[in-house]
């Protein structure tokens, strides 16, 4: 089956570290998912990469572990390595992030992204081993775990990066670790995506594929959603 969303805005990048927009957003939370996801109901963010964490008793350290076992859409293991260079990627200042401040609770991230400090080994991540991620915040922070379920804290694969620089988010070169894999993308036509068989959840995803559909306006897209060709619009 296909579930047929409409779309007002054109994606311009499906780059978590560098999209802005909801749309875009929506789009790469179907194909790659953080420690940490929003939760449907809008409480507490909920377990996603990571299936479960301890908070320190004084509520500056965080450890995430990551679900045994799972992938990136292209097999590789999903380790806690990748969290680590995605996120120094995003507060790298050459990467230009527009919302790197969102890192900024964790020890010395907002130090190094403005160059004031130049060793990431002394940002709060480290990897207790390729399964095991610990974060240390500046100070304590209830809020923290909001922050965790954003979107600039989603993971991207090193490797298909280095191999592809900005190319990496092509259909023939994307690489997530969501629930679905990106199958097409015809800008300002349509994007596709489709069910990944080896997402660690793919029993409980419901539908074989997502056809998010562009509309330049909202009354072509109630006309389309009327006449049945879109199954969820934003304007219905």
């Amino acid at each position: 089956s296909v579930l047929r969303i409409s779309q007002r805005n054109e994606p311009g990048v499906l780059d978590p570290a560098l999209a802005t927009l909801p749309d875009e957003f929506f789009i790469i939370r179907a194909l790659s998912e953080g420690l940490v996801s929003p939760s449907p109901d809008g409480g507490a963010p909920v377990a996603a990469a990571a299936e479960s964490w301890e908070v320190s008793d004084d509520g500056l350290i965080y450890t995430f572990h990551l679900r045994a076992g799972a992938t990136w859409s292209n097999g590789e293991p999903l380790i806690t390595s990748d969290f680590i260079t995605s996120y120094r990627r995003v507060l790298d200042p050459a990467t230009a992030a527009p919302k790197a401040n969102l890192f900024f609770l964790v020890r010395n991230a907002e130090s190094f992204y403005r160059g004031e400090l130049t060793d990431f080994n002394e940002v709060g991540f480290t990897a207790l081993d390729p399964n095991t991620l610990r974060i240390t915040l500046a100070h304590p922070a209830p809020q923290f775990l909001a922050y965790v379920a954003s979107g600039p804290w989603i993971p991207v694969n090193p490797r298909a990066i280095a191999r592809h620089g900005t190319g990496w988010t092509k259909p023939a070169n994307f690489v997530g670790n969501g629930p679905f894999t990106l199958v097409d993308w015809k800008p300002h036509q349509h994007i596709t995506v489709r069910r990944r068989s080896d997402y660690w959840d793919a029993a409980n995803v419901k539908v074989g594929a997502i056809r998010f559909q562009a509309f330049d306006n909202g009354d072509a897209e109630e006309r389309a959603f009327r006449a049945g060709q879109i199954d969820i619009t934003m304007s219905v």
